[in-house]
């Protein structure tokens, strides 16, 4: 015979850590994770041979124009325009970024949440 406080743990336990991995997903996918910066001095030092076009390339301010902070939402929703476009390769990448890194996981913890439900 379990406890009082293991049967309150077992029946509120299930649906605060459901709830919390919701938010904490919800959380993730909208927060940028992916970033692109370009570091011109970085790129001079490893290809000298651009150090001549220097004058150009610094007028046109290629660290600001190339920087990019992407969501895991934004990413899914790039892969899918592109998809839609015919890209073969973004279709395979929207499988296992959507499907393989969120969907799975979601009916991971739906599949917990049942089980824990259904005793």
């Amino acid at each position: 015979r379990r406890s009082a406080v293991a049967r309150w743990a077992a029946r509120l336990g299930p649906p605060v850590l459901g709830a919390a991995f919701a938010a904490l997903l919800a959380l993730g996918v909208a927060t940028p994770c992916m970033t692109l910066r370009v570091d011109m001095d970085l790129l001079y030092e490893h290809r000298p041979s651009l150090k001549a076009w220097s004058g150009i390339l610094d007028a046109l301010d290629l660290p600001k124009l190339l920087h990019s902070e992407v969501s895991v939402w934004r990413c899914v929703v790039a892969l899918c325009h592109w998809a839609a476009q015919g890209d073969l390769n973004c279709v395979l990448a929207l499988v296992m970024y959507a499907l393989f890194a969120v969907l799975v996981p979601v009916m991971d913890v739906a599949a917990l949440l049942t089980a824990a439900a259904s005793r």
